[in-house]
């Protein structure tokens, strides 16, 4: 009972905890045409801690991925907070090779593209959130800018979720208290199913 009771305790709270996850930032879109090299950028506030971040580029002409035959590689950067977190090159209708440099664990970026028409590119990313204002960054890059009519672009279908300013977020200590509280309720109830019968327990009477 107290091994069940410890245990219904750390899920209750877990539980609690990830219940603060809210739309923070969202924007139908799409966005006003950019052109490569550009950026677009959103504030968000935020309780800090985890969170997460779907968005969708659109290109318009054709962003091309890495390595294409002129070397004029279009590279995309998502920033948190002044630091990049997310860096890769894909064909959105440039040709080229779909490239992911750096990315948080879990990441998923899914290209799809019309040969010299455009394309999408649908990402989700976790997020490391501050606690107040948050800046994310969308950028691409370019070495040979060739305008609108060639690397336009926009962001749309973007949803930033995490917990809202004024939440309660779990401590590092409290989450490694839970974590703790799991194992050792699991440690608990091996013990006893290996200790062996006391008093006779477990053969029947005569």
């Amino acid at each position: 009972m107290k091994f069940s009771a410890i245990l219904a305790g750390a899920s209750l709270a877990l539980m609690a905890a990830s219940a603060h996850a809210d739309v923070l930032f969202s924007l139908t879109g799409p966005t006003d045409e950019v052109a490569s090299p550009g950026e677009i950028s959103a504030a968000l506030d935020s309780a800090g801690g985890p969170g997460q971040a779907l968005f969708t580029i659109k290109a318009f002409g054709s962003l091309d991925g890495a390595n294409v035959p002129d070397g004029n590689s279009d590279v995309f950067t998502l920033t948190l907070n002044g630091v990049d977190i997310l860096s890769g090159s894909w064909n959105l209708g440039g040709g080229g090779q779909n490239i992911v440099f750096f990315a948080p664990p879990g990441t998923t970026a899914v290209p799809q593209s019309v040969d010299f028409g455009g394309g999408t590119l649908k990402v989700a990313t976790t997020l490391d959130l501050i606690k107040g204002t948050n800046t994310l960054k969308f950028a691409f890059a370019t070495a040979n800018p060739k305008g609108l009519t060639d690397e336009g672009w926009a962001l749309q279908d973007v949803s930033v979720t995490g917990a809202p300013l004024g939440a309660s977020v779990p401590e590092p200590a409290a989450w490694a208290l839970m974590v703790g509280g799991f194992f050792a309720s699991g440690a608990a109830m091996r013990s006893a199913r290996r200790s062996p019968p006391r008093n006779g327990e477990g053969h029947s009477q005569k």
